[in-house]
């Protein structure tokens, strides 16, 4: 998911559609919001636009939650679903995707550190890989504590531009260093994530082309005998 700033500027009409609809929900809107960010998880549905409404919305420390919250929950429903009623769809689609495939044996063998670190690397499909990680052997605790982890510094860039926009829609400016401040926060904000990210990349990158460790198992095909049941 790209979580750059010029990103996010192409979502900012639909996060707008998003504030107004939750707004006139009054103390059902939390409720409304993390629901709804959840199914878009489950449904493979980009809710980048839902992060940034969360901010303009909530508000930073409130917002992140929700999107925290509502990104758990969506990612838990898509990886046990994957596991229990769609491992033989999900293999069948994989053979299209090299890459994925890669990812799904490293996963195999490394469990919770690929994980993490395809989560922060930059461009990832978050919803696609809900799926993916439910076919290999990772277990789910160790998988959804990484996924918890990971999941914090794109979402509170997001989150943080969209409690700006709304700062700036509603004119509110405290004091006259105000907006300075926030913007020198913001730069410093992208740039960690940026660090993370290209850092994320390049181990997972390094992982990924190393040869596969003599013994190590690979992930059987759907359907091939003596299959072992699938660890959670």
């Amino acid at each position: 998911m790209d979580h750059t700033p010029s990103a996010a500027l192409l979502l900012v009409g639909p996060a707008l559609t998003i504030v107004e609809r939750l707004s006139a929900m009054g103390a059902w809107a939390p409720l409304v919001f993390v629901l709804l960010f959840g199914t878009c998880c489950v449904l493979c549905v980009p809710a980048a636009f839902l992060t940034l409404a969360s901010g303009a919305l909530f508000g930073v420390s409130w917002g992140l939650l929700y999107v925290w919250i509502g990104g758990l929950l969506g990612a838990s429903a898509a990886f046990l679903i994957s596991r229990h009623f769609l491992r033989d769809f999900v293999h069948r689609r994989l053979a299209r995707h090299p890459r994925l495939g890669a990812i799904e044996q490293a996963v195999s063998e490394e469990g919770w550190k690929i994980v993490f670190l395809s989560r922060l690397a930059p461009g990832s499909p978050f919803f696609l890989l809900n799926y993916l990680f439910g076919i290999t052997r990772v277990r789910f605790l160790p998988y959804i504590c990484a996924t918890a982890v990971s999941m914090i510094p794109g979402s509170l860039l997001l989150v943080y531009l969209g409690s700006l926009g709304q700062l700036a829609a509603s004119g509110q400016s405290p004091t006259p260093w105000a907006w300075p401040l926030r913007m020198v926060g913001l730069t410093a904000m992208v740039g960690v994530v940026i660090l993370i990210s290209r850092r994320a990349r390049r181990a997972l990158d390094a992982r990924l082309q190393d040869p596969p460790k003599e013994g190590a198992s690979r992930v059987p095909s759907p359907g091939t005998p003596n299959d072992p049941p699938p660890r959670q």
